[in-house]
Parts: structure tokens; sequence; C-alpha cells
């Protein structure tokens, strides 16, 4: 690459998609400071999401 080409982003379908924090599951969402997949989020009830489980 020379010095001239810009730096484009990597596209959305190339990028990982993040895993939870607590089980590793690919595709989770950000809540709070931590990512959580949508079962560890089921089984936690969404009033402690972010909070220690």
């Amino acid at each position: 690459m020379s010095e001239n080409e810009p730096i484009l982003p990597t596209p959305a379908s190339e990028q990982p998609q993040p895993a939870c924090d607590r089980c590793g599951k690919p595709g989770a969402s950000k809540f709070g400071d931590e990512f959580i997949c949508d079962d560890c989020y089921v089984a936690c009830g969404s009033c402690c999401a972010g909070e220690e489980l």
C-alpha cells in the first residue's frame, strides 16, 4: 500500500461479532461496559444487566 492510498474501514460483514463477556457466545450486545448475549440477558433479567450476577 502506498502512502497516498486512503485507509478504508473494514466492511461490517467482515468484522467479527462481539462475544458475550459471560459465556463467550458471538453476537452479543453492549450493556453498560460489557457485552451480553440474549441468553445471558434473559437468564439474569433485564433489571440486573451490567451488575454482578
